[in-house]
């Protein structure tokens, strides 16, 4: 049984998301996250690199975009394999002497558009041999070339992880989520910024703000804005949209490293996000759950009827009423017609 209360959905949203960043319980095999040059996935990345080598988990980070990376995680270099079978070679040494690791992809367009990689097979390696978790960082900007698809009605790359995926966290700048909302609240088209405006020039992201009420540039640097997709093995999927700030040495104990406590929330939650203007309907629904619900329906009608609209109501005559009730009782309804000029009256057709 799912959650029932506002409070019980907050639970169980939070518990899912700190499942899938901690890997407690293989929560997710394979993640996605999906990132975008307003966006970068880093600071996710990062936060997952932090939480698994606090629980002593083997990260194996595969590289096709960085050169260095941290002396404690296991890095291969993908770009100095020739082909796939060397790959997953190495991927398979640096995962034998640990029963369950993390395994990262910094880039899964590269790994199956330009090193061919078979999905299958690394899940055969990673997930089912070895008991492990992969994420995956695709970069939404990237679309394969037409000539790659083997006809015109393949999937594209993306399409494929999003159908295999039972995590899919995509990454959004704070101050563009909250430019959109803003947006909505007045009834204006959404801004598009980047390749979405289909306009030559330098590709910015929106990272200051643009007036008074929207927060400072060092709030929106603090953390990002992340839309998860969970998916459970019935294939029935939860949506719902987190706010995660950068961990502080603080989150963790001293000795032993763990984590005290989570420290996302729903975007909801956020104070930046909670102080802009709602719209009306929002503004209806609070309304309705401070007077406990109700039965009646929401609507900006005035449904109801006064006194003197029910009695005049009831004296209506209907058409053809009195066909009803003449003849008492038990004689049904009848057919009252009144013959026109045009009507043909045939006496002998009247007898018979």
């Amino acid at each position: 049984m799912g959650p029932t209360t506002k409070a019980q959905h907050e639970r169980h949203s939070i518990l899912q998301l700190s499942n899938v960043l901690n890997l407690r319980n293989a929560a997710s095999p394979f993640t996605i996250i999906l990132d975008s040059l307003h966006q970068p996935a880093s600071p996710l990345v990062a936060e997952m690199i932090i939480r698994g080598l606090s629980r002593k988990t083997n990260i194996v980070y595969v590289s096709f975009e960085r050169k260095f990376s941290h002396p404690a995680l296991h890095t291969i270099q993908a770009w100095t394999h020739s082909s796939p079978t060397n790959l997953l070679s190495a991927i398979s040494t640096a995962l034998n002497p640990h029963p369950q690791s993390l395994v990262l992809i910094d880039s899964l367009y590269d790994l199956l558009v330009d090193k061919q990689v078979d999905l299958n097979d690394l899940f055969q390696l990673i997930a089912v041999k070895h008991s492990s978790s992969i994420v995956g960082i695709y970069h939404t900007e990237l679309q394969p070339p037409p000539h790659d698809a083997p006809s015109t009605y393949a999937p594209t790359p993306l399409e494929t992880l999003k159908y295999t995926a039972t995590t899919i966290l995509t990454c959004a700048s704070f101050a563009q989520v909250l430019e959109e909302k803003r947006a909505r609240e007045r009834s204006v088209a959404v801004a598009t910024t980047g390749l979405l405006s289909e306009a030559e020039g330098v590709v910015q992201p929106l990272t200051a703000p643009k007036n008074t009420s929207t927060p400072t540039s060092t709030d929106i640097s603090k953390g990002i804005v992340i839309h998860a997709e969970f998916r459970r093995r019935s294939g029935r999927s939860e949506t719902e949209s987190f706010f995660l700030r950068r961990s502080a040495p603080t989150d963790f104990s001293t000795p032993s490293g763990a984590l005290l406590r989570e420290f996302a929330i729903l975007l909801s939650r956020h104070p930046s996000f909670q102080s802009l203007p709602h719209s009306h309907s929002e503004e209806q629904d609070k309304e309705q759950e401070q007077q406990g619900g109700g039965s009646e329906m929401n609507s900006t009608f005035k449904l109801d009827l006064t006194d003197k609209q029910r009695a005049a109501r009831e004296n209506v005559v209907l058409p053809y009423f009195d066909a009803q009730r003449e003849g008492g009782v038990g004689e049904g309804g009848r057919i009252l017609y009144e013959m026109g000029w045009e009507d043909d009256f045939d006496e002998e057709e009247d007898e018979i």
